[in-house]
């Protein structure tokens, strides 16, 4: 099995335009575009099965609560939007889930989600619940 891994292409700043190669299948793994403009692209881009996991730039200015939800509704029958789930494609399952910070593998999760809700991004861009509030540390 030919497979094709891209991740942190951030076509919200430039779109990467792939070379055409003969694989069978393409993994998407993370911080593609902006919420379901990843998955859009890669609609039109890839003639593949397209394995899609979520990167934390997915769910900017959006809900993490439905990021997902509306990827997978924009996703062509060749392009698997995958959070938390398995998928086998001919002797192979893959396994795709997001992976998130551990604040606990600093020794202090209190330290460590002070200092990450203050640094990073993801703090200030993704919303949660229905009353779109801050994602918290």
């Amino acid at each position: 099995m030919k497979v094709l891994l891209y991740s942190d292409l951030h076509n919200e700043f430039d779109r990467f335009i792939p070379p055409e190669l003969p694989v069978d299948l393409v993994i998407l793994a993370g911080d593609i575009d902006l919420q379901a403009r990843g998955v859009l692209w890669a609609n039109e881009t890839f003639k593949s099965h397209v394995i899609y996991c979520a990167g934390n730039h997915e769910h900017y200015k959006g809900n993490i609560d439905r990021t997902v939800e509306k990827m997978k509704a924009a996703a062509a029958p060749h392009v698997h939007v995958m959070e938390n789930e398995s998928w086998v494609f001919g002797d192979v399952r893959f396994l795709v889930a997001t992976a998130w910070t551990d604040f606990s593998s600093t020794g202090d999760v209190t330290v460590a989600s002070m200092t990450c809700a203050r640094e990073m991004n993801d703090f200030r861009m993704i919303r949660a619940d229905t009353n779109y509030r801050r994602f918290r540390a």
